[in-house]
């Protein structure tokens, strides 16, 4: 895939950052992003070349399992997001602007470089780890301990395609990995802690890991230097922020803690931890996308086997919630008029393909999603999986 400064064949408008091979695409609807992600995964998997054996190999080495794996799941993020629910007027057949809702009809492919799925994992996290900090708080915290984001950084060049191909991506990730389990074993394992590790990739190719932590305070230059003791000196520095709650809505510590999940569990650098409609170009706004070239090498380095992008440690460990319920009840908009027929009150039920929904009420000025929509699993859905398969 040639790419262009300025522009690409598929879309993007592109901005090299100076010194960095891989820059940051900007589009405004994101089935562009997917299918430079899904053209570059098919090359990566599928072409082959001669070793110096001359015989004829898969050109990245993978394994058999890993392979077919990836291929499989490439069908389900082509579509992931395509669908959701609309209230259509039952006269003239007009959707109605800011009806649309995902509940019940939310594919999640599981790709880590998939944004729709992004936004699924960060929501789920977010909501666990709030109900958890709200329940440690009840209980009253251990003297001295407090909550604690926690950032481990890698060394590479980005200027060297040498260090942005899907092995080298895997070799820091796989390091960050031993990272924070050697940390936890050596240094943050006490009665009474835990920690949650997330490893995101960002747009220029910078593996990191991210920790939550609840335990005593730790010292930025302690830490990193034992990190790098232990793990030599593929490793940088270690970044230490305390989260602290404050007075009002949405700064309770409950609410700080789920914020530093949700922003932990997005997986990528650079996509939003929540919903917007702006990632689908509402009102002319752009979302900043990773390369679908980096992305997709991301994607297979992190799909094969013992790379884990998320852990719990200690108390965070073995504790489960009920998930919320996301059924979708039709809204009570018996005396909502139709804004095209004037019709008062008869509307059904229908689905649409999101980016032409959205498309379509955003040139008329409006939002085109209910308040509070929200992705589930489609496998919870199981009524919507003979029409969902039909796409």
């Amino acid at each position: 895939m040639q790419v262009m400064e300025g522009s690409s064949g598929l879309g993007f408008s592109v901005g090299f950052p100076g010194g960095s091979i891989f820059g940051e695409y900007v589009e405004s609807y994101p089935s562009s992003y997917r299918d430079g992600v899904v053209e570059e995964i098919r090359r990566l998997l599928l072409e082959k070349r001669v070793n110096v054996d001359g015989e004829e190999v898969w050109g990245w080495e993978l394994d058999d399992v890993s392979r077919r794996r990836i291929l499989a799941r490439l069908y389900e993020f082509e579509r992931c997001g395509d669908v959701v629910h609309v209230r259509e007027c039952d006269c003239c057949g007009e959707g109605r602007d800011g009806s649309g809702s995902f509940a019940g009809t939310k594919r999640t492919c599981q790709m880590h470089s998939c944004p729709t799925c992004g936004w699924v994992r960060a929501k789920k996290v977010s909501e666990f780890y709030e109900r958890l900090s709200e329940d440690m708080e009840k209980k009253g915290f251990p003297p001295g301990y407090e909550w604690q984001f926690l950032t481990v950084t890698t060394r590479y060049r980005p200027d060297l395609e040498s260090d942005l191909t899907w092995q080298a991506l895997r070799k820091r990730a796989l390091l960050v990995q031993k990272a924070v389990k050697k940390l936890w074993d050596k240094k943050l394992n006490v009665e009474g802690a835990g920690l949650f590790r997330s490893i995101e990739c960002s747009a220029q190719g910078h593996v990191h890991a991210h920790m939550l932590y609840f335990g005593p305070p730790a010292g930025e230059k302690e830490l990193t230097d034992m990190v790098q003791k232990l793990c030599g000196d593929g490793l940088g520095y270690i970044h230490k922020r305390p989260i602290e709650g404050g007075d009002g809505e949405g700064n309770r510590l409950p609410d700080q803690v789920a914020k530093a999940s949700r922003y932990m569990a997005k997986g990528t650098s650079g996509y939003g931890s929540e919903f917007d409609e702006g990632h689908y170009g509402y009102h002319g706004d752009t979302t900043t996308m990773m390369d679908p070239r980096l992305a997709a090498r991301w994607e297979i380095a992190t799909s094969v086997r013992r790379t884990m992008l998320t852990q719990k440690y200690g108390v965070f460990r073995g504790v489960k919630y009920d998930e919320a319920d996301y059924s979708y009840e039709a809204p009570d908009d018996s005396q909502t008029p139709c804004e095209h027929c004037g019709t008062v009150g008869k509307w059904r039920d229908s689905y649409r393909r999101a980016e032409i929904w959205m498309q379509e009420c955003h040139a008329r000025g409006n939002k085109a999603m209910a308040s509070g929509s929200i992705w589930v699993p489609w496998w919870k859905k199981a009524k919507n999986k003979q029409f969902l398969d039909g796409w």
